[in-house]
């Protein structure tokens, strides 16, 4: 899945820019406990979990910690952070191997 290198669009906003509302995305990678992680075969969690720099994939509570610093921060808006356990970046230092 690739993750928008751009901010949220501002037609999120709804015009409401100003109004103290903020955008943010989060961009989760495979959520382990979830429904659709279930779904998955365990063969290509243990490959998801492999391609990370963390050697894990996101929880439900780091979603739900995300969500939370979002809602916390009063200026951060416009953002899309991966919770992915650094797979993004694995997958942009392979685009650039040789």
């Amino acid at each position: 899945m690739a993750i928008p290198d751009s901010p949220p669009s501002p037609a999120l906003l709804g015009g409401r820019a100003g109004a103290d509302v903020t955008v943010n995305c989060i961009a989760p990678g495979l959520v382990e406990g979830t429904r659709m992680a279930e779904r998955v075969p365990e063969e290509v969690k243990i490959r998801a979990r492999m391609q990370t720099v963390l050697g894990r994939t996101g929880s439900t509570e780091d979603i739900a910690e995300q969500v939370l610093t979002f809602c916390r921060a009063e200026t951060a808006t416009g953002q899309v952070v991966a919770v992915d356990g650094g797979k993004r970046v694995c997958d942009e230092a392979e685009d650039k191997l040789p």
